[in-house]
């Protein structure tokens, strides 16, 4: 990506203690309020409670165009995470949400973009260890700036689905 101006930018971290995980708690309010499309790269996409929240999401606005990009198994570093992310497919089908499994290496990107509008970027995973309220340190931007999650998408979502096999009930 080439260096552009931000509008707006916002850091959640997390941290190992008792208190509600704000990186989680990002993600689940930004799925729950996009009206026309979620995008999520994540090498790690199967906590309960985003997933169900993507699934309820759909649900409710069958409009929303939502795209998932992870690891295919090839090239997954945790049999584990592969398991987990990959018994989540029949779900996401069902609610007609865009599974592409990343070929030629691991791709560890974490990025999702709401609505051409605002993206998050930063470590967490969307595993438990990432979004629990206890376990890990984790950072991540949150980017209010619609040109910025437009070129994201284009330099991003564009080019890493044409390097992805598409997942369906076949599968």
């Amino acid at each position: 990506l080439r260096a552009l101006p931000i509008a707006s930018a916002q850091v959640f971290c997390n941290e190992p203690n008792d208190r509600p995980n704000p990186v989680r708690e990002l993600y689940l309010r930004l799925i729950r309020e996009a009206q026309r499309s979620i995008f999520i790269e994540n090498p790690y996409l199967y906590h309960p409670g985003l997933v169900d929240a993507l699934c309820e999401a759909k649900r409710a606005r069958p409009e929303l165009q939502i795209t998932l990009v992870l690891p295919a198994k090839t090239w997954n570093d945790n049999a584990f995470a592969l398991d987990a992310q990959q018994h989540e497919y029949p779900r996401y089908l069902e609610h007609d949400i865009e599974v592409y499994e990343y070929q030629g290496h691991f791709n560890h990107l974490k990025l999702a973009v709401f609505d051409e509008r605002w993206s998050i970027h930063g470590s967490t995973n969307g595993n438990f260890r990432s979004l629990e309220d206890d376990k890990d340190f984790e950072l991540v931007v949150l980017v209010d700036d619609e040109p910025f999650a437009r070129t994201l998408l284009q330099q991003v979502q564009d080019v890493d689905v044409e390097h992805a096999r598409r997942i369906t009930q076949a599968d």
